[in-house]
Parts: C-alpha cells; sequence; structure tokens
C-alpha cells in the first residue's frame, strides 16, 4: 500500500457518498439530540473502531462537555466468549442489541467486507427492534434491506477501507458535538 492509493481513494469518493455520510450524521445528531443510544459493533480493526467510535460519545472528540449514551458490543471478552460459547459466535453482538437497544436507537455497524454474519445479525435484529441501522463497509456492501444507511467505501482492500471508515466516524462525533453543544 502506498501513500498515491490513499489519496486517490479519497479524492474518489465524491459527492454521493458525502450524500450517504450526511444523511447517517443528521440521524445521528437527532437522535443524541433526543437522548437515545447508540450501538456499535464490528470485528478486528473494525471493532476497535467501534469502541473508538463509543469513545468519541461518552467521552469527548474535541471539546469538553457532557456524555453521550453509547455501548460498544458486545461489551467485553467475558462476554464475547460467553456468548460466542453458548449461543455461537453470529449471536454476539444481536444478543446486545437485544439487551440495550430500543426503538429510535442508533446501530452503526463495521465490516469491511459486508459479510460478516454477527454484524448481519446485530442489523437484522436492530431493524426488527426500531434501532436506525447504519453499516460502514468497503464496496462489496451489503445486500438491499439490510440496513437503513449504508456507507460502503468504494475499496476492497481493507486499510484503505477502515482509513475511510475512521474518518467518517470522526466527521459524525465533531457534527453531533457542533450540533448539541
Amino acid at each position: 500500500m502506498n501513500w498515491k492509493e490513499h489519496l486517490e481513494l479519497v479524492a474518489s469518493l465524491g459527492k454521493a457518498f458525502e450524500e450517504k455520510v450526511f444523511s447517517a450524521e443528521e440521524v445521528l445528531i437527532e437522535g443524541a439530540q433526543r437522548g437515545r443510544m447508540l450501538l456499535t459493533c464490528g470485528n478486528g480493526g473494525s471493532a476497535a473502531q467501534a469502541d473508538h467510535f463509543v469513545a468519541e460519545w461518552v467521552g469527548r472528540f474535541a471539546i469538553d462537555r457532557p456524555p453521550l449514551r453509547a455501548v460498544s458490543l458486545p461489551g467485553g471478552n467475558a462476554t464475547t466468549t460467553a456468548l460466542a460459547n453458548d449461543f455461537g459466535y453470529a449471536s454476539v453482538f444481536s444478543r446486545g442489541v437485544e439487551a440495550f437497544g430500543r426503538a429510535g436507537d442508533m446501530l452503526v455497524a463495521l465490516s469491511t467486507s459486508g459479510k460478516s454474519a454477527n454484524v448481519h445479525s446485530a442489523l437484522h435484529e436492530g431493524a426488527k427492534r426500531g434501532l436506525t441501522t447504519i453499516a460502514l463497509t468497503g464496496e462489496e456492501g451489503l445486500s438491499e434491506g439490510v440496513v437503513d444507511h449504508l456507507i460502503d467505501v468504494p475499496s476492497d482492500q481493507t486499510p484503505l477501507i477502515q482509513e475511510v471508515h475512521l474518518m467518517v466516524i470522526h466527521r459524525w462525533a465533531s457534527a453531533v458535538e457542533k450540533a448539541l453543544f
């Protein structure tokens, strides 16, 4: 991976991608204004980014302010391994959605491939429970109708996809802070 590839991907994102990001951003702002919970999930590097996004809400992004309601699913190693052992790995995130998610809350799911069974399960559970579902994926995206807001990065290279995902969650954290505080 070279620097030029990173710059070319960011330059190629365009207006349609930006509109998807801003559409989901409006949902996140409105949800935060109403005191709704943000739930996040992902595997591997995407799990780290899901945790990072929650830290921006509960802690802060750029300004000192009151915390916002957020949780990264499933919540820790003991919980993850217990759920995987007792219910199967495909349910580790959906059980968290079932436990914490309420109608009007927001679920942000990250999957560079868009194919993670546990992420799909969480999105389906979120939709069933009336959460607004947002997915950050790579170019493979998700099948139609699985998610309310799909932000699909036009790449199949995991590191590049993750870098754009980080840019997006930072954009959202900044926008929420500016709108609320």
